[in-house]
């Protein structure tokens, strides 16, 4: 039996520092799985997380560019954007193919794979009309935005770390959702 390939686009919220998290859970289905992140959450993490990943992944990179010439790439059967950033989410609404990240995911969203956002954003920024519109536009293309109760998603506050400790980030959401997706029975576990 082949394994279900799973991309993991990680975004540059808070909750990419703890990003090797979800790759641990995802390792855990036995899938096939490769991470590509934005510049911005490249830059961000520390070496140290760079090598996390790789461990995680079994990878000798975090992918960031475009294919080579000549490569081959495997269709996906899901792909996972956690921690989706308001940005990220937006070009994707929008069809901004502005670096490799929101190319590969609206051509993703074009060839109707099953993408699972689990965003990261303030309640100020998921509440704003404009926003709202981007997050329906992507569930009318099939994109599973895991936002708010109703969608099996996260209710987004204006808690900042500077205030103090924030629960952990539910990456399992993601876990789960990518699983329905796929056709696969049951729910993750924490």
């Amino acid at each position: 039996m082949v394994s279900k390939y799973v991309q993991i686009v990680i975004c540059a919220a808070g909750p990419a520092k703890d990003a090797a998290t979800l790759i641990a859970l995802a390792k855990k289905e036995l899938w096939d799985i490769q991470v590509v992140a934005t510049e911005n959450a490249i830059a961000m993490l520390p070496q140290a997380d760079h090598q996390a990943l790789r461990d995680a992944t079994g990878q000798i990179s975090l992918r960031g560019t475009y294919a080579t010439e000549g490569e081959q790439r495997r269709r996906a059967d899901a792909i996972i954007v956690a921690p989706a950033t308001v940005n990220t989410v937006s070009h994707m609404a929008l069809v901004l193919c502005s670096n490799y990240v929101t190319s590969m995911l609206n051509e993703a969203i074009g060839k109707s794979i099953p993408i699972i956002v689990l965003p990261s954003l303030k309640k100020d920024i998921s509440d704003r009309p404009a926003f709202r519109a981007h997050i329906e536009s992507l569930r009318e293309e099939g994109v599973q935005i895991l936002l708010g109760e109703e969608y099996g998603g996260i209710n987004p506050t204006n808690q900042s770390s500077k205030d103090g400790p924030l629960p952990p980030f539910p990456w399992y959401l993601a876990i789960d959702a990518a699983r329905k997706a796929m056709g696969i029975q049951g729910t993750y576990r924490i």
